[in-house]
């Protein structure tokens, strides 16, 4: 290897390593934070404290707790059982979400490895992972995103590094893609890409699988909505498959984003796939291409894309164009691949840690007076933030972006939630945005409630990044409302 070749590799690895350790400082900085940091966290935390306390986490959404299911149970068994081991923190599913994170990032060093033998490649793949935007977002939130990630790399390593000639393979790459199921219900490329690959390679493997397969599926279904009353199935699949996303911008803005940013990389997968279709490798990338481009014309959050990310990388990394053309040409020629990067890691992080840190300390201000009023508060109170009354001792009644997409897609009807706010149930309503999705929520909240207190940040963060969109949104600003018989009162 020449002195300008490993030159250039090391500024290959040294570009997305530095994103990655700013995403640590940026983990550093919030996974300690008591306010939420995505609308999921509050309801996934709240159903894994259901858990603990032996309630169910999918009953009907008409009577309080307002706060739906939605996702497949295996996170919030998780985060419950390290909450039994830790105690109920909110860092403890921060914690989960990162480790798996990071794992997720081994996994893919390790699936590339098994395709090209290549440890520099290896390294690189792992990087290119923790560097990408989607992935970067749900690093550290209380979601169960990164652990099904985890669990659909790990089924991926496991077909590519076993012939899955003994008797146990099949029946175990099943249950493991079943349990990723489990984990986020949306997670079926990958099993898709293993059926396909295993149905071209040998058939009866292909139909075995994809028998066992959905008979793991279809047991696990049957089991849980008997368990439940049909609850289960109602909110993981009735619920959570037909709501409808108002604003799917976002999604498309971050899709394009990482596909402009990290275009010679899809270009090589694109590339390594035509020439080699049969490949396990080859057959996940265009699956999850296509699942990608159908998610955005469906207007799917940005979560939804995130089963892509690993494909790209994986395909892309563990090709030989690398070898037989790339590191045989000029060096001036994949410094192009350097600048993308660069452009990838300030599209990804134009919000830095250090702007973070101020934006922290406002945010956990506001936080912590608006946890006081409800501690001081005799009645009940309607928070967005499951966060808050569960800080203040006090229930949590709803969780209102869910509540709000169930109701706004007419799958269930808010007249309960509106005769408890109409009848002064609640003495005081923080609202922070997204109340907005519940329909006609604000005709029944201002006739009858008067504003009291208004957190305003002191000042802007400037910059792009999606997860300060989060932050904006789901945080510690807002509004708190009190009802005006009992301000009369007081």
């Amino acid at each position: 290897m020449t002195k300008q070749l490993r030159s250039l590799q090391f500024i290959l690895l040294l570009v997305p390593l530095t994103f990655t350790l700013f995403l640590f400082w940026k983990f550093l900085l919030l996974w300690q934070v008591p306010f939420r940091l995505d609308y999921a966290e509050g309801f996934v935390y709240f159903n894994s404290v259901r858990i603990l306390e032996g309630q169910a986490i999918y009953h009907s959404i008409t009577n309080p707790p307002h706060v739906p299911g939605f996702y497949t149970p295996v996170y919030f068994s998780s985060l419950a059982s390290l909450m039994v081991l830790f105690g109920e923190r909110i860092e403890i599913g921060r914690l989960l979400s990162f480790a798996c994170y990071l794992s997720s990032a081994i996994l893919v060093s390790l699936i590339v490895f098994q395709f090209c033998k290549s440890k520099f490649l290896s390294i690189f793949a792992g990087l290119l992972f923790t560097s990408s935007l989607i992935i970067s977002l749900w690093a550290f939130v209380i979601r169960p995103d990164m652990l099904a990630i985890a669990i659909v790399l790990l089924g991926i390593l496991y077909g590519a590094t076993k012939k899955l000639d003994r008797w146990y393979d099949l029946p175990l790459i099943a249950l493991v893609f079943a349990l990723a199921f489990f984990t986020k219900q949306n997670l079926v490329l990958a099993p898709a890409a293993v059926a396909i690959w295993l149905l071209l390679t040998c058939r009866r493997k292909g139909i075995t699988f994809v028998f066992l397969y959905g008979l793991f599926v279809l047991i696990g279904v049957a089991v849980f909505s008997y368990w439940t009353d049909g609850s289960f199935f109602q909110q993981t699949f009735l619920y959570a498959g037909k709501v409808e996303y108002s604003n799917w911008y976002p999604a498309l803005r971050v899709a394009l984003i990482t596909i402009l940013s990290t275009l010679p990389f899809f270009a090589i997968a694109t590339a390594a796939s035509l020439r080699k279709p049969r490949e396990l490798s080859s057959i996940y990338f265009f699956v999850s291409l296509l699942g990608f481009f159908t998610l955005i014309r469906e207007g799917g959050t940005i979560n939804y894309l995130l089963e892509f990310v690993p494909a790209l990388i994986i395909r892309s990394a563990s090709s030989d164009i690398w070898f037989k053309y790339l590191f045989r040409w000029n060096v001036l020629a994949y410094l192009l691949v350097v600048v993308v990067l660069v452009s990838q890691l300030f599209s990804s992080f134009s919000v830095f840690p250090w702007e973070l840190k101020n934006f922290r300390t406002e945010k956990t201000r506001f936080f912590e007076a608006e946890k006081k009023l409800i501690i001081s508060t005799s009645g009940e109170v309607l928070a967005e933030d499951a966060f808050l009354p569960i800080a203040a001792g006090k229930k949590v009644f709803i969780e209102p972006f869910t509540f709000g997409q169930v109701t706004g897609s007419l799958l269930v009807s808010p007249k309960v939630f509106y005769n408890d706010l109409d009848s002064g149930k609640y003495e005081l309503v923080i609202e922070q945005g997204a109340f907005r999705n519940v329909p006609d929520f604000y005709e029944h909240l201002e006739p009858r409630f008067e504003l009291v207190y208004k957190a305003k940040a002191e000042r802007k963060i400037k910059g792009f990044d999606y997860s300060l969109y989060n932050l904006n949104q789901y945080s510690g600003f807002g509004e708190v409302y009190q009802f005006a018989a009992k301000k009369e009162q007081n």
